[in-house]
């Protein structure tokens, strides 16, 4: 069960990742070519692919390891 609870936490850290990045867009929703315009890399397109990608890869292990139980 310790397995289930590190990937959903993981998953979990990474949304609220993402909600960081969500609310820096919305500040910089006012300035030209918004909001993919010099963001900092945590808070690029990129970035956010990747974390739904990891999000994803997380929740996957997390209904295999519950598949085993």
């Amino acid at each position: 069960m310790l397995k289930v609870s590190r990937h959903f936490d993981t998953a979990m850290k990474l949304m609220v990742g993402m909600t960081e990045t969500f609310a820096e867009w919305e500040v910089k929703k006012d300035k030209s070519n918004w909001p993919w315009y010099n963001q900092p890399p945590e808070h690029s397109k990129e970035s956010v692919i990747r974390r739904c990608i990891q999000i994803r890869q997380e929740l996957l292990q997390v209904m295999k390891e519950l598949r085993k139980l």
